[in-house]
């Protein structure tokens, strides 16, 4: 059943929203709009999920061979394609052998977050929410741990303009918080050294001249960590 279109914030950008629907256990459809073309991504509280009906089968053998998982020409038995007991693409590509079940099940999750997070620091970006329930044969396989694919995304960031404004002042501090989904994260070194550097809080300028990571870097996993909570800033302290 079908509930009402929830339309999204703009005040933070698209990975923070995205955060917020995990946050909240959403179930639904994400839509998002470049201005050219739609995509939509289902959330099953909260977790992005491959479901039968809203895959785009296309897209996904597309992505397929781009990424060098099949390669091309794929020869299909035609006689399987149309069949009744074969009703989908990743049907064929596991019956004539191109893909074992385990692993194509797996690669359709993969294909949803490499295509969500491509999204992430897209410019004139518009995003809607619309809650729907999907019922158990719906889903293809388990969602994704929606934080861990927020930290994925900003790490392939290559330019963090877009993001700037969500960015604390040289004097405000920034303070360490330990939510309670702190321990399943999947952190790397670049999250960790900064984590481990504002074990007491800094004011953004401090964090800066002391992080060796220098300030892109810096400034990016910032954002991460702001985005996951891990973190929060004070108002500017008196001077």
């Amino acid at each position: 059943m079908t509930g009402n279109s929830e339309n999204l914030t703009r005040e933070r950008s698209f990975p923070f929203y995205l955060f917020q629907l995990w946050e909240n256990q959403k179930t639904g459809r994400l839509k998002v709009n470049t201005g050219s073309y739609e995509q939509q991504f289902c959330l099953v509280k909260g977790e992005l999920t491959p479901i039968t009906r809203y895959f785009p089968e296309k897209d996904f053998l597309d992505w397929l061979q781009e990424t060098h998982r099949l390669e091309p020409p794929l020869r299909f038995n035609h006689q399987l394609i149309g069949a009744e007991n074969i009703n989908s693409l990743m049907a064929i590509l596991i019956e004539q052998g191109f893909l074992p079940s385990r692993e194509a099940l797996e690669l359709s999750r993969d294909f949803l977050v490499a295509r969500l997070i491509d999204h992430f620091s897209l410019p004139g970006l518009r995003f809607s929410f619309e809650e729907e329930e999907f019922s158990e044969e719906d889903i293809l396989i388990k969602g994704v741990f929606v934080p861990d694919l927020i930290l994925q995304g900003f790490r392939k960031l290559g330019q963090i303009e877009v993001f700037s404004r969500l960015l604390p002042s040289e004097k405000q501090l920034i303070i360490r918080q330990v939510p309670a989904y702190f321990r399943k994260l999947s952190l790397k070194a670049p999250e960790l050294y900064i984590w481990k550097l504002l074990q007491t809080p800094k004011t953004f300028k401090a964090l800066l001249e002391q992080s060796w990571l220098g300030p892109a870097e810096t400034k990016k996993t910032l954002l991460a960590l702001t985005c996951l909570k891990l973190i929060q800033y004070s108002p500017n302290p008196e001077t």
